[in-house]
């Protein structure tokens, strides 16, 4: 093994995933760190409960506190509630077989799939409203 990068006191990796482009999204309970090679290291304060890269440099990271942020190509879109989602902490982004992302929050299960947005939680179906990940077999079904 072989330390990558320095050694911050008291941080703790949840996530590490790599994109198309080469670099390392890490999440740590101190926020984000992007590593792209040949370039300098970039922090953001988001905490991540979810990272999900649906095709190439489409990367969908789920934060707890601050919504659903999708990065094309360096370019950034924020999905908030209460407009796109029921909750601000994102713990679980899923595609399925049909290439639409589901997202588990603290408030239910949201499908954005354009043009209309789907919620599921305890009123309609779920046990809990507090979805932590989400899972599909090998026939599809989520």
């Amino acid at each position: 093994m072989k330390r990558f990068g320095p050694a911050r006191e008291g941080e703790v990796v949840y996530q590490v995933r790599e994109a198309v482009d080469g670099a390392l999204w890490v999440g740590t309970n101190r926020g984000l760190t992007i590593l792209r090679p040949g370039k300098p290291e970039l922090r953001r304060p988001d905490i991540l409960g979810a990272i999900f890269q649906d095709r190439p440099l489409t990367l969908w990271l789920g934060t707890l506190g601050h919504g659903l942020l999708l990065d094309r190509e360096g370019r950034e879109t924020a999905f908030l509630a209460p407009i796109a989602l029921p909750d601000n902490s994102v713990s679980a982004i899923l595609e399925d077989v049909e290439k639409n992302i589901w997202v588990g929050t603290d408030d239910g299960l949201v499908r954005m799939t354009s043009p209309s947005v789907g919620l599921l939680n305890a009123r309609n179906g779920l046990e809990d409203d507090n979805v932590s990940s989400v899972y599909h077999d090998h026939h599809g079904i989520i």
